[in-house]
């Protein structure tokens, strides 16, 4: 039986598990569903868990500034413990099922809707089933499908393809390696063009290196689905009905979501001496080796001398054109020399504000949304922000959380990006945290100042 939540809403908790009738037995080849507590998937089914589930389901997300040209999208992961000893791995009923692996699914929807909205879709992570045989408690640490394309190791092919690849064709090239569900992308068309590669190594290590040399995004949805959306860092911020607006408890904006507080902080990575050029081109035995690729460098003098220098190199980005290594430069500089004023985190609370968009908003952001943030001690400023990260606390009371923030006013120094091609077009925001609704999102073809 699912959860009816006083914050407005029903959770349901469900592991793919299969029912023994007794001493019946995993199918070892076709998945019958007499197997199954039910039928609604093409999978196999969910067995509904949550009553047994305990107090908080935290969910965590978040991404690194570090390596990256941008930041760089990290597993999401779920913390939650179950009770009774049917969750005994070795005597329970599903003895020899409650393993790493098993696949976990959070889904959530306003009371009285019919829709149900995942919030997390992953598996039980490498050493995250825990048994205390003592309270009769089982702890699961889970991560979502990123674990299995970081997992997936691919040997070098002989002869080095895709050349001239757009950055999601790259993307979804790497995805028919690493054997993901083609109902399970969501992979917007576009993006630079990319030289050839052998493909060796780490899927989701690749996957990055494409996004860093697209300015693109790429991430696993709470869905599950793969998305990768071509320069998703460098788009004009147009004002549209589909921004999540926020503003700070009686702040007299009643269309706005309320947060509680705001952190504000400088970044801990600066970005002031810029070194940025490809990758040299696979070559054929016998062939002449091309020259080296140019080497772009830009420096903000201003920044260097309030901060000291802080360099970033990358000379192994896998784009073709040379002229891209200049907009790559340009906008890394533009966005990474100085501290930004805008938030870095926004805290929410059901119990504070009686707001069921609050949970669909720290049960459903993507790093896609936008945000405009207005700060309470300025009440006439506001910042444009996208999410790259959440800290949420589920229970039957309240969710609560933060939304991690990243000023994107940078990104827009990149230079000319659409240039008329539909296929490249600037994507904008998906209006499903205010409506519930998940449409293909809005296209804007854009010219960049």
């Amino acid at each position: 039986m699912t959860a009816l939540c006083d914050w407005g809403g029903e959770v349901e908790v469900a592991l793919a598990l299969a029912r023994r009738f007794p001493g019946g037995e995993w199918d070892t080849s076709l998945w019958d569903e007499s197997e199954w507590e039910q039928t609604d998937t093409a999978l196999g089914d969910w067995l509904d868990v949550t009553c047994d589930t305990g107090d908080p389901i935290e969910l965590k997300a978040g991404s690194s500034k570090v390596e990256g040209v941008i930041d760089r999208w990290e597993a999401a992961t779920v913390s939650l413990s179950l009770y009774g000893a049917q969750y005994d791995p070795r005597t329970g009923q599903w003895s020899g099922l409650l393993t790493p692996g098993l696949p976990v699914r959070i889904r959530w929807r306003p009371i009285g809707e019919d829709d149900w909205r995942i919030a997390f879709l992953g598996t039980v992570a490498d050493a995250g089933y825990k048994w205390d045989p003592q309270t009769l408690t089982a702890i699961l640490d889970c991560d979502d499908g990123t674990a299995e394309l970081v997992a997936y190791d691919q040997l070098p092919y002989e002869v080095p393809m895709g050349d001239g690849d757009r950055a999601s064709e790259r993307i979804s090239r790497l995805a028919d390696l690493a054997q993901v569900n083609p109902a399970l992308r969501d992979i917007t068309a576009g993006g630079v063009d990319l030289l050839a590669s052998d493909l060796a190594g780490h899927v989701w290590e690749q996957m990055l290196d494409v996004a860093d040399s697209d300015l693109g995004l790429v991430w696993l949805r709470r869905d599950g689905r793969l998305a990768y959306r071509p320069g998703g860092r460098v788009r004009e911020i147009v004002d549209t009905e589909a921004e999540l607006s926020a503003c700070p408890i009686d702040e007299g904006r009643p269309e706005a979501i309320q947060y509680t507080n705001l952190r504000h902080a400088d970044p801990t990575v600066l970005r002031n001496e810029v070194t940025v050029s490809r990758g040299k081109p696979f070559v054929t035995e016998g062939d002449p080796d091309p020259p080296d690729p140019p080497i772009v460098q830009r420096w903000d003098d201003p920044s260097i001398a309030r901060f000291r220098p802080h360099s970033y190199k990358r000379t192994d980005l896998l784009h073709s054109d040379d002229t891209w290594s200049v907009s790559l430069a340009d906008a890394i500089i533009a966005n990474g020399a100085w501290p930004t004023t805008a938030p870095l985190e926004v805290q929410m609370d059901t119990l504070a504000a009686d707001d069921i968009r609050i949970a669909s908003v720290l049960l459903g952001v993507e790093p896609e949304h936008v945000f405009t943030i207005w700060d309470a001690l300025e009440p006439d400023t506001s910042w444009r922000t996208v999410a790259h990260g959440w800290d949420v606390s589920l229970g039957r009371i309240n969710v609560e959380g933060s939304v991690f923030v990243s000023d994107v006013s940078g990104w827009g120094a990149a230079g000319e990006w659409d240039d008329d091609d539909p296929d490249n077009a600037g994507w904008d925001v998906s209006a499903w945290a205010l409506t519930g609704v998940d449409p293909a999102p809005a296209r804007k073809d854009q010219q960049w100042p």
